[in-house]
């Protein structure tokens, strides 16, 4: 009963809504060329977020922990290894993409090093987060691992695609201060939509339709918008 309601509300509210991955993935788009090599940064299974690079480029490679990034239907190429350990050349990739992978770095000079390596210079590498200073994040830094597990389930998410967040390369600071030691360009773009982490009850759903109303009418406002879609290019 209560989700149908949210169902009704959220018909209302977002009656053409387009979600975060839709528009990311338009963004990388426009930087893919007949061909480039493109690598997907944590493809896991690729069912949740479908895109149509392959039929832009000459390859898409993912490469995952996860063995079901070996079925990713989005890839011409899959590799199950670890990102540190992944025995790509050095500046072999045009577009480096990560959908919802950098909240879970503990290190990220170290992880960027590894994406400069194997990028070329004239490469992008893009990456799509959520902001750590969004009610989504802010709780989730205060909350111990089994509840996100346990939130996550209730919204229908698998156990074995919730893993342990850290955001540290989540914010305007935190992206600036990598930005001056690491040597690169970068762009920001903020996104806030339906509440998609409330919408289980029809109380919490209209509290956030409430904030995302305010803080997408309000430009100041503009950094606690629940999505960061980062464009990186490195000098």
């Amino acid at each position: 009963m209560l989700r149908s309601i949210v169902r009704s509300l959220s018909n209302y509210f977002y009656p053409n809504y387009r979600d975060d991955n839709s528009i990311f993935y338009d963004w990388v788009r426009e930087s893919i060329e007949p061909d480039s090599v493109i690598l997907d940064l944590g493809a896991g299974a690729g069912i949740k977020c479908p895109y149509d690079f392959a039929k832009r480029c000459r390859k898409v490679i993912g490469i995952d922990m996860d063995p079901r990034v070996m079925s990713n239907p989005n890839l011409t190429e899959s590799v199950c290894a670890d990102f540190y350990n992944n025995g790509f050349e050095d500046n072999y990739f045009d577009i480096i993409f990560a959908n919802n992978v950098v909240e879970h770095i503990k290190d990220p000079e170290v992880f960027l090093y590894e994406v400069r390596r194997i990028l070329k210079p004239s490469g992008y590498f893009f990456f799509k987060t959520p902001n750590r200073w969004h009610y989504v994040p802010m709780v989730a830094r205060i909350t111990p691992y089994w509840f996100h597990v346990f939130y996550c389930w209730l919204r229908g998410r698998a156990t074995e695609d919730t893993f342990p967040t850290h955001y540290r390369m989540n914010s305007h600071s935190n992206i600036r201060k990598l930005s001056e030691l690491l040597n690169f360009d970068f762009e920001i773009r903020m996104f806030e939509a339906r509440p998609e982490y409330l919408i289980f009850d029809p109380i919490t759903f209209l509290m956030g339709v409430g904030y995302e109303r305010l803080v997408n009418r309000f430009d100041f406002l503009s950094r606690f918008k629940v999505v960061m879609m980062v464009k990186m290019r490195f000098r």
